[in-house]
């Protein structure tokens, strides 16, 4: 949940869930992500991006041969 957002009363948190969020509200957690680690997921994104982007044009080729 976004800091400031109002909780969605639809949703039902267990307790453990609920204790997640507590914490994580109370600012318990923080990232573990390294700079290396960050731009090695940026690389991932980047070339799954390219890769999707491939595929999308490659299709109305596809349609066209068959």
């Amino acid at each position: 949940m976004q800091p400031g957002s109002a909780p969605n009363p639809a949703i039902q948190l267990d307790s453990e869930e609920q204790e997640l969020l507590s914490d994580s509200d109370a600012g318990a957690w923080r990232s573990v992500a390294t700079p290396g680690v960050l731009q090695s997921l940026r690389e991932a994104a980047r070339a799954t991006g390219q890769k999707e982007q491939l595929v999308i044009q490659e299709q109305p080729a596809i349609q066209a041969a068959r």
